[in-house]
């Protein structure tokens, strides 16, 4: 009753929460992209009213619409190697004023008529999929790589910042006024103009790295780390300077107060509302346990951070992507709660919203000889100030001179990030249609740019030897998800690493209490951990994939074999910690070695039957598995017959092994039966 009320209470804050932005976006009778600010700042709500069965029914249209075209164009980028965003983005430019809405405008006006109403329902629909989306990007953010490599991720994450903030600054008190908003209050402008070319897309660069396999090796870690940095600062700097344009004033202690503000907020989210949301989210584990529950509190959480953030004067992606943040810390949050969310922004919230980013595009507007001088100059300047800034950021950081260029490369993506900042100047009035469309496809170019242009640096770059981490995967899985088959592969490889790292128990074991081996034991079980949750994650984003028949019988069996093999290493472990008090030139300690040596055998044949997967050789297994349970009980009787005088704990110590390796031979039998391959 007390899970079912918890539930209940969650679901509610949450439907009441996103339930307010919607109605008061609606509410407001304001254009499309209508900023949250209006949607929450006044807490009058305006009666509500039912919306008419041809409005819902005209916006489920559009969203299908939208949703289809923007999938369909994705694979194509996809197939491409390029971000699938760039597929949903290109949607929604189809289907907006730049192709439809200019060739066919009856058509255009069919599917997106000029109504009001509609246009706020849909701008709701965008915004929730905007927090959702900062939502997930914060739980992306990992402070330990950063912590890894601070000063060198300082250095290039400032450098990458400072240029191209002072150009962005320039750029704006220099563009033709023909394209701003507001021509004779310049300020606000430039100060915008000059976050927006700090961004970095961080996602465009993961997959970027992954593509050209150079994700874990240094270059590619501290790559990660510097745009974390540039985002997240990026992110406060744009929520401080949004705050101060719709405070209506900008002066220095009005900046002041709203830097002061942004400085304590974040103060007090890491150093205090951390442990708190720790907390929550342990508790509620506790109390109702599960996925569902976990991510129910997760969207609570973070729609609530941007409801403070919105009562402060900044902006409300600040709060939801700090929240992602403090989560994503957390050693509780389980990877089915990521993957939902995951799987809801991917599949329906990012189409939505970067396919309503592109239906705003005009790109006719270009055309005009001061709307293209604009264009023409951000894209410049963009690009400029990030790739010089990051190269002298990275030379300091002591990198190659062609890693130095990857890097810069790589940071120069600007992708659905830039878009997200677009569309938050847009929908305050500070950008125009115009300079909207400029940085969006700027934004769209830099992030198809990417991939060649570091693919051409790392071509005359000889990489270092580098050893594997033993925490890390053998092969990377992520960019593999989309290859089923590929991705079974690279899952059934990993699970054959992790059978072989096991030998190490038994060897420990041998080699006596006080021994290297024994020392290096320790070592086994946290990397072992750390990939098994690496391949669970690669394993659980299939589940969503189409399978066919026999893949879908693989990968459940892969599933099973994981969870055994992590089985297999805890009892494992647990034994080995058992033996490390037994003297093995005791009686004690020599029949402890038969059973060791059986052990290794088995577990040597084990790996055998992974890497051959031939079925005479697995029924053998099977065969020897039934057989060793024998041996070890054979072995137990022995030892207590011929040592009548055995003290009390040394019988209860054997009986603790030998029942040990009993349960270990049970798992061992299983694996081995997962090895079946399934009948074409």
């Amino acid at each position: 009753m007390m899970r079912r009320n918890v539930d209940s209470l969650i679901v509610f804050a949450l439907g009441l929460g996103m339930t307010l932005v919607a109605v008061r976006a609606a509410a407001q009778q304001t254009p499309l992209g209508t900023p949250v600010q209006i949607a929450v700042s006044n807490m009058s709500l305006a009666p509500l009213k039912a919306l008419s069965p041809e409005l819902v029914a005209h916006l489920l249209l559009e969203l299908c619409i939208i949703l289809g075209l923007g999938h369909v164009l994705a694979e194509v980028m996809r197939r491409l190697k390029q971000p699938t965003v760039v597929g949903n983005i290109l949607a929604g430019v189809l289907l907006g004023p730049s192709v439809v809405g200019h060739w066919f405008p009856a058509l255009y006006l069919a599917i997106f008529p000029h109504d009001q109403e509609q246009a706020n329902v849909l701008a709701a629909v965008s915004w929730v999929g905007l927090l959702l989306l900062m939502l997930s990007t914060g739980l992306e953010i990992n402070l330990d790589l950063i912590k890894r490599r601070a000063l060198t991720c300082a250095l290039i994450s400032a450098a990458g910042l400072l240029l191209p903030m002072l150009s962005g600054f320039l750029l704006g008190y220099h563009l033709p006024a023909s394209v701003l908003a507001h021509p004779g209050d310049r300020l606000p402008f430039s100060l915008f103009i000059a976050v927006a070319m700090s961004i970095s897309a961080l996602p465009v660069l993961a997959i970027t790295l992954k593509g050209l396999n150079v994700f874990r090796r240094d270059l590619g870690q501290v790559s990660m780390g510097a745009a974390m940095l540039d985002d997240t600062t990026a992110w406060v700097l744009l929520s401080v300077v949004t705050g101060l344009y719709l405070s209506g004033a900008i002066d220095v202690p009005i900046a002041a107060k709203t830097f002061g503000i942004a400085f304590m907020f974040l103060a007090v989210s890491f150093f205090a509302v951390g442990p708190l949301v720790r907390w929550i989210v342990t508790w509620t584990d506790k109390i109702s346990p599960g996925a569902a529950p976990q991510l129910s509190i997760l969207l609570f959480l973070g729609l609530f951070g941007s409801a403070i953030t919105e009562r402060l004067g900044l902006e409300a992606v600040l709060g939801i992507f700090v929240v992602g943040i403090l989560v994503g810390l957390l050693p509780r949050l389980r990877e089915n709660t990521v993957h939902g969310l995951e799987l809801v922004v991917a599949s329906f919230l990012a189409p939505v919203y970067f396919g309503l980013a592109g239906l705003r595009l005009d790109l006719w507007g270009l055309t005009h000889w001061d709307t293209f001088v604009a264009f023409a100059a951000i894209t410049g300047v963009a690009c400029f100030g990030k790739i010089i800034g990051v190269y002298c950021g990275a030379w300091l950081g002591g990198f190659s001179r062609w890693e130095r260029l990857a890097m810069s490369f790589g940071l120069n993506a600007r992708g659905g990030t830039e878009i997200i900042v677009a569309t938050v100047g847009l929908s305050i009035g500070l950008l125009t249609q115009p300079i909207y469309s400029a940085i969006v496809v700027m934004a769209i170019l830099t992030a198809i740019m990417a991939g060649p242009t570091m693919s051409w640096a790392l071509s005359h770059w000889v990489p270092p030897p580098e050893p594997q981490d033993p925490s890390q995967p053998t092969f990377i899985f992520e960019e593999s998800t989309d290859e089923p088959a590929t991705a079974l592969d690279l899952i059934e490889k990993e699970q054959l690493g992790l059978a072989q790292r096991l030998l190490a128990y038994p060897e420990a074991v041998r080699a006596g209490p006080d021994s290297p081996q024994r020392q290096q034991v320790a070592k086994v079980h946290e990397p072992f951990v750390a990939v098994a949750k690496h391949v669970e994650r690669c394993e659980q984003a299939l589940v969503s994939r189409s399978l066919g028949p026999n893949q879908a019988e693989r990968l459940t069996r892969l599933q099973s074999r994981m969870s055994m093999l992590t089985y297999l290493e805890d009892s494992l472990r647990t034994l080995t910690v058992a033996t490390a008090g037994i003297a093995l030139d005791s009686r004690l300690g020599k029949s402890t070695l038969r059973l060791i040596e059986g052990l290794d055998f088995l577990l040597l044949t084990m790996v055998d039957v992974l890497t051959l997967k031939e079925q005479d050789l697995i029924k053998i297994f099977g065969q020897i598995t039934g057989d060793r349970g024998d041996f070890f009980e054979r072995i137990r009787k022995e030892y207590l017959a011929t040592e009548v005088t055995l003290a009390t704990t040394e019988r209860a110590q054997l009986f603790q092994m030998t029942s040990g390796f009993e349960q270990i031979l049970w798992v061992m039998q299983r694996i081995g039966l997962t090895t079946v391959e399934p009948q074409e």
